[in-house]
């Protein structure tokens, strides 16, 4: 079963693993901060487009709706970490 408020946490994490502000992850999802909040807030899912655009950003789906590593989210995020530095 889909837990909205699982999914909210991950959209907030992978958001602010990769973005100093959750502001500055709306504008790389071409949204408002307003129209992100109930994902973050687990009380709306994310929609088809929501989702690709999280991918397009780097983001495993598969880890998003379900906690599952199966395209090393993690290592991605570490390399990202690595390089910035």
């Amino acid at each position: 079963m889909i837990n909205a408020l699982e999914i909210g946490k991950r959209i907030k994490e992978f958001a602010l693993a990769n973005y100093e502000t959750l502001t500055e992850f709306s504008s790389e999802m071409g949204i408002s901060l307003q129209a992100i909040y109930p994902y973050i807030r687990g009380t709306s899912l994310p929609g088809a487009k929501f989702l690709y655009d999280m991918q397009r950003l780097g983001c495993s789906i598969d880890w998003l709706l379900n906690g599952e590593d199966t395209n090393d989210q993690k290592k991605l995020q570490q390399i990202k970490k690595i390089m910035e530095e």
